[in-house]
């Protein structure tokens, strides 16, 4: 596994850069984020993230993605482990934000904000938030969890799986399930997240 390239920039975009490497050159995506930190650079090294591609054709193209910050690489890698956000989604992600405001909004839960991102719709947004938000939460040393009645856990834990799709019976049930194998939990995103083992 590649994790770094360090080499002179022969060729630069705002979505991609190649660099060259002892006289070989990479071709190497890059988001608006990295684009800005290198742009008046004659040389950079990026945090690369290996990513083979599917061509559907029983074959895999290797695909390097780089970042300027080893921060910006976690996030994307973050990104892209939720189900329905893929690398052009978590590319376009951090070129239309920063990290910060990114990790920023899904700690708030604000769906509104990362629906501003081209390909992000409203249950990718929510996918993102229900998987994501204590992880950052906790590495933020914050407290933004805070309990809240059982019924009203639920009917929100409801809303959001109804929302991503799913009818209320089956819904219903996968709550219920979740309750009974977890009665400790007393937060909304970790009823979701159990649910949702359970769909």
């Amino acid at each position: 596994m590649i994790a770094y390239i360090q080499g002179n920039i022969t060729e630069l975009s705002p979505t991609y850069v190649v660099v060259e490497n002892n006289q070989i050159g990479y071709h190497i995506h890059i988001s608006l984020h990295t684009y800005e930190k290198i742009q008046s650079k004659k040389e950079a090294k990026l945090h690369i993230y290996h990513f083979l591609k599917d061509t559907r054709s029983s074959s895999f193209l290797p695909v390097l993605y780089g970042f300027a910050e080893v921060e910006e690489r976690a996030l994307f890698v973050q990104l892209i482990s939720v189900s329905g956000v893929g690398t052009v989604a978590a590319s376009t992600m951090l070129s239309t934000y920063s990290p910060s405001e990114i990790k920023k909004a899904i700690i708030n839960a604000d769906t509104k904000f990362l629906k501003t991102v081209k390909g992000i719709g409203e249950k990718a947004a929510q996918k993102v938030i229900i998987e994501l938000r204590d992880k950052f939460a906790k590495d933020e040393g914050s407290a933004t969890t805070v309990a809240i009645p059982h019924n009203t856990n639920v009917n929100e834990a409801l809303k959001a799986l109804r929302s991503l799709g799913f009818a209320e019976n089956v819904a219903n049930k996968a709550i219920k399930k979740a309750l009974q194998q977890h009665p400790e939990i007393d937060t909304v995103e970790a009823l979701i997240k159990k649910s949702l083992k359970n769909l």
